[in-house]
């Protein structure tokens, strides 16, 4: 799974700021080097958290078939932090990444 090639849409490129993009692409691509089987939706929650009085992105990645979740967390300017929920489908010929009001 995910060993094809990337196709992001309009959504993503456009609301989703180059550094969370390129966080969530490197997530999928190190899906290769997973201990657990790995689903072909993969699903990141965006929210906005505050660790030491600081606002930074969290990143929840979780999949359902099997149940898996981790979650990291990503230092950027305040008005790069998004809260969205982005969808990473494996379609075969591609693996697209979307906004989840996209699908």
């Amino acid at each position: 799974m995910f060993q094809n090639s990337p196709f992001m849409t309009i959504g993503f490129q456009t609301e989703i700021p180059d550094q969370l993009k390129w966080s969530i692409m490197n997530e999928i691509k190190n899906l290769k080097n997973a201990d657990y089987k790995i689903d072909y939706l993969q699903v990141f929650d965006l929210q906005r958290d505050l660790l030491k009085g600081h606002n930074i992105q969290k990143i929840t990645h979780h999949q359902s078939q099997p149940n898996h979740s981790e979650t990291k967390y990503l230092i950027l300017p305040e008005d790069e932090i998004v809260y969205s929920k982005i969808f990473v489908i494996d379609e075969g010929e591609h693996h697209v990444f979307m906004l989840a009001s996209e699908y």
